[in-house]
């Protein structure tokens, strides 16, 4: 998927010892936000071939976390940051930087991979986050599928959707024996893959031993589970905001093997809501005035009558006597009165957007894998064995124990096919990768 110039066009052999390679692959990822949404482990390539255990052309897009691609439990270092490194990324540097690495009249069979199992010459050969993060949101944005080679399904791809306190669920392909589980996890709230933020835990592992060796899992999908932190603040960006990084490796001996598998934040967002609130408000209140009975005054002359009409005020002068009759209006002071009313107010509302409604057909690490060829009441051959070691070397004891298995018709039937899938010893494309045994090491 990452260079498509390669892909289907190269093999690799080695001379002289047999050295560990990657054995396991994150073939499919999604989180609980959406799991319509599926990612992968970075490295990943769609076309890669599955059915077999060799490390060409079953493993040319597994990352391992060392500096070299192929190295056993001796001869490693192991690599804390960054998302590994694979025959693809390493590869592909040698065909832009080394062209003379690729010269197809390169036909000596004494000749060595120098780049295979020598210290990766440049950062740049290493699994490449940024590249990987905005190839994932391109693949995303333009709506395009992927076939899942391990299990034959069509696939929306894109970022994985999580939320905080949620989970993300990834499908680990083993390729051979010692790709299996259990995985340990951690996560960068930064969305790179150094700034490591702390440890996750796994709910649901894969099943192995504490070297990653579980003889029923080879050529099997298993998935396993991730619970996300309930303080997740993913702060990467990449063309896409709220990226954080998670990276998941086993315990295998010639490895670690595993991936890093980036996840979009799906975070709640505040908006204005308009909604009434009772407050407490104080009204004042103008009472009516009261008028008294009419009084009957005599009045003599020249005394003075003062007349309030309309709050207007006159005096007039009495010039005979008289009588007259005065009618008094009171007036009350106002009235203060504290009541409750409802008054409109802005406040703030959590909005998690469209609610995701879970849909158990699309839930597919809850889904058992079906265990397919019957029970396991068959012992492996000699050749069986060798495909599940993948031609490698391992401790001593481990091929006895595996004669010592049983195993079904569906695993005898992997393990043939990944024999007859082996690269053939001579191919062109393995001249094409071939490298001089004189020219050494390039530097570093």
């Amino acid at each position: 998927m990452h260079f498509s110039t390669l892909s289907g066009s190269f093999a690799i052999m080695l001379a002289g010892a047999k050295l560990a390679s990657a054995h396991g692959v994150f073939v499919d990822a999604y989180g609980d936000a959406d799991p319509s949404i599926r990612g992968y482990g970075l490295g990943y390539g769609h076309d890669t071939e599955r059915k077999g255990t060799w490390l060409f052309p079953h493993q040319k897009d597994v990352p391992v976390f060392s500096n070299k691609i192929v190295h056993n439990k001796w001869w490693k270092n192991y690599t804390p940051d960054g998302c590994g490194v694979c025959v693809d990324s390493v590869a592909g540097w040698y065909q832009k930087n080394r062209p003379e690495m690729w010269d197809p009249k390169i036909t000596s069979e004494k000749a060595r991979w120098a780049f295979l199992h020598q210290v990766s010459p440049s950062p740049d050969a290493f699994i490449q986050a940024k590249a990987g993060v905005e190839y994932l949101n391109w693949l995303e944005k333009t709506k395009k599928t992927r076939l899942n080679r391990a299990n034959g399904e069509t696939l929306n791809t894109g970022i994985p959707k999580v939320t905080a306190g949620g989970s993300l669920n990834v499908m680990n392909y083993q390729i051979n024996l010692d790709g299996a589980g259990p995985f340990k996890c951690k996560i960068s709230f930064h969305g790179d893959s150094k700034n490591w933020t702390r440890g996750l835990t796994v709910t649901k592992n894969c099943p192995g031993d504490g070297k990653s060796l579980f003889w029923p899992g080879i050529q099997k999908p298993c998935w396993f589970t991730i619970a996300m932190p309930s303080d997740m603040d993913c702060t990467g960006s990449y063309g896409v905001k709220n990226i954080c990084m998670v990276r998941c490796e086993n315990n295998a001996d010639n490895g670690p093997f595993g991936g890093c598998i980036p996840v979009e934040q799906i975070k709640p967002v505040a908006k204005p809501v308009v909604s009434k609130k009772p407050v407490q408000v104080t009204v004042v209140h103008t009472l009516r005035p009261t008028v008294a009975p009419p009084k009957v005054v005599f009045v003599t002359k020249d005394h003075f009558v003062t007349i309030i009409k309309d709050d207007k005020t006159v005096t007039s002068v009495v010039t005979k006597d008289s009588t007259v009759t005065i009618t008094q209006v009171i007036r009350p002071p106002p009235q203060t009165t504290v009541e409750i009313k409802y008054e409109e107010v802005v406040v703030g509302e959590i909005d998690y957007g469209p609610a995701y409604k879970p849909d158990p057909k699309k839930d597919d690490a809850k889904k058992p894998i079906p265990n397919k060829g019957g029970p396991a009441n068959k012992k492996p051959t000699k050749e069986e064995i060798k495909a599940a070691m993948g031609g490698e070397d391992y401790e001593s004891g481990v091929a006895s124990q595996l004669e010592n298995e049983s195993i079904n018709d569906n695993d005898k039937s992997n393990l043939q096919a990944a024999n007859k899938n082996k690269h053939p010893i001579n191919s062109y494309y393995k001249r094409k990768l071939r490298a001089r045994s004189g020219q050494g090491s390039p530097a570093i």
